[in-house]
């Protein structure tokens, strides 16, 4: 387990600015990213084309025969971003088609390119995607479609029959890391904006997509979305999803709400339903059970997927094919994979009869590394990407990797090294009140100690899983789900030692208030006394 500590020394007064500086927040915002209250988001009119837009949408929203599309895209942002688009056009009298993929792809993709080329529309809008759609958005506007793209993703191909609002149109400028969602809302705000109607509150919407989407939220800009968005949700399914998880947090959004949404999108699935929900509050019920139903299906379908994985494990990967029918849960899988392997994984299946095409996920940033090869394409996060590979080049790709001298034992990035004697309340109460702070790449803090213990000091809870506690200095320290032979090892040990990786909180118990070790990650071995001086 190797650890890079941000901080040197753990500072329980100066803990929230010293930890948001060492992950990148500028030091001369920090008091604005921790209240962002006075914060002022970017005008919509820096954008490129945004007066253009507005004058496009508002020409043939003005003709009552106009028949107006809006193309949703398979994701949470994707969501987000049409219900922000529909909600101004419904401001205005207009009900749009609403175009949805039979499954997860994006974009004018194939599957959804003739059911809107056959709608015969007089405008297509396209949030969170179509930048670089640039053929099949020629065809459609061959027709006499207008087409508005509304997106947040690299251009690298030309799209001349659109017009584009897009922040990476200026780079120098503007908010590159901002959402699908957030560049939706630029446009509603400009569009209420110059036409004289009341202003339509998208903050929520935003603050979900940023997070699900995982954009880079030590902009400020962004955090002030997170901020305004989770203080004051007002979009009525958005709050019955909050109220049902009992907090408005990015972690309320990262580990319940957009997994929800995202399952919808891997299993065959009523989106319609859902999305009415986000527009509709009368079908906010039917919209939760569809969420509830299809996220159940998705973990039933990838548990399945699972127990029939043949697992491929060389020196530097572990590779596994799936077959086509199951190309929405290649992420899914290659997690669950890496979690077993601690090395960097490919979830493949055949695209057509010269390419394989998936998923990597890796424990180190290795993206980069694989494009360096030649041999393949990873594109996305660096330790998250789709991945294309031509058949040609798989036997070479596999040779490449296995020359190769890869360090797979990540560095986990650490608040600091912290001692129960040195753990306060204090500390854990900055913790836990700033827990809106947590999000994307600003992880909850983890902090490093070392815990020399007895095996009769440790308290096992048996039930369906086992559970950990230990007290130290009076911090109790504990772990969910220990794995069977870590019980046998513990319960074989007199003496142990054991690395742990933990995050702070408070336990509340009959009125008192004592501080809490959630271990994230360890190592156990015997205690020989050797490194104690």
């Amino acid at each position: 387990m190797k650890v890079k500590n941000l901080i040197q020394k753990i500072n329980p007064r100066s803990f929230i600015s010293d930890y948001l500086i060492a992950l990148g927040v500028p030091e001369n915002e920090i008091e604005d990213y921790i209240n962002p209250v006075n914060v002022k988001y970017q005008s919509p009119w820096d954008y490129p084309n945004m007066k253009l837009a507005c004058e496009m949408v508002h020409d043939v929203a003005v003709n009552p025969e106009s028949k107006i599309g809006v193309l949703l895209d398979s994701d949470t942002d994707g969501i987000m971003s049409v219900t922000a688009i529909v909600e101004l056009l419904k401001s205005i009298s207009v009900n749009p088609i609403v175009f949805h993929h039979p499954k997860k792809s994006h974009g004018l993709s194939v599957d959804i390119f003739n059911q809107v080329e056959d709608s015969n529309l007089d405008l297509l809008i396209i949030p969170d995607a179509g930048s670089n759609d640039g053929a099949a958005c020629t065809r459609i506007a061959s027709r006499g479609t207008k087409i508005l793209v509304l997106d947040h993703h690299e251009i690298t191909k030309p799209n001349p029959n659109s017009i584009i609002i897009n922040p990476h149109m200026n780079k120098t400028h503007l908010n590159t890391k901002l959402s699908g969602a957030g560049v939706a809302s630029k446009f509603v705000d400009a569009y209420c904006e110059k036409y004289g109607l009341n202003p339509i509150y998208t903050k929520d919407l935003v603050a979900c997509s940023i997070i699900s989407d995982v954009c880079d939220v030590t902009v400020l800009e962004n955090r002030k979305y997170i901020y305004d968005g989770l203080n004051n949700i007002q979009n009525p399914f958005l709050k019955f999803l909050f109220e049902k998880a009992k907090e408005a947090s990015p972690h309320t959004i990262g580990w319940t709400i957009a997994p929800k949404i995202n399952a919808l999108f891997r299993v065959e699935s009523d989106i319609a339903t859902v999305f009415e929900g986000f527009i509709n509050p009368s079908a906010i019920e039917s919209a939760y059970k569809e969420c509830n139903r299809t996220y159940n299906a998705s973990r039933k379908i990838t548990n399945e997927i699972t127990k029939d994985l043949v697992i491929d494990e060389q020196k530097n990967c572990a590779i596994s094919f799936v077959e086509n029918e199951n190309a929405s849960f290649t992420g899914l899988l290659a997690n669950r994979i890496l979690d077993t392997t601690k090395k960097p994984t490919f979830v493949l299946r055949d695209k057509d009869d010269k390419v394989y095409t998936g998923s990597m996920r890796s424990p180190i940033e290795f993206a980069s590394i694989l494009n360096s090869s030649r041999l393949c394409r990873a594109e996305g996060h660096e330790k998250a990407s789709g991945i294309v590979i031509e058949k040609e080049n798989y036997d070479a790709f596999l040779k490449w990797l296995d020359a190769q001298n890869f360090d797979l034992e990540p560095t986990e990035d650490i608040a600091g090294q912290l001692s129960p004697r040195n753990i306060n309340l204090f500390l854990c109460e900055q913790i836990e009140s700033n827990k809106q702070l947590w999000a994307n790449q600003i992880l909850e803090p983890r902090f490093s100690t070392t815990l020399r213990i007895k095996n009769t000091d440790v308290a096992l809870f048996k039930k369906t899983s086992t559970t950990f506690k230990v007290e130290k200095n009076g911090v109790a320290f504990i772990k969910f789900q220990l794995k069977e032979d870590e019980v046998q090892k513990i319960e074989s040990t007199k003496q142990l030692k054991i690395d742990v990786i933990f995050t702070l909180g408070i336990n509340r118990y009959n009125g008192t208030e004592t501080p809490q070790g959630m271990i994230q990650e360890w190592t156990i071995d015997e205690d020989d006394g050797e490194d104690m001086f």
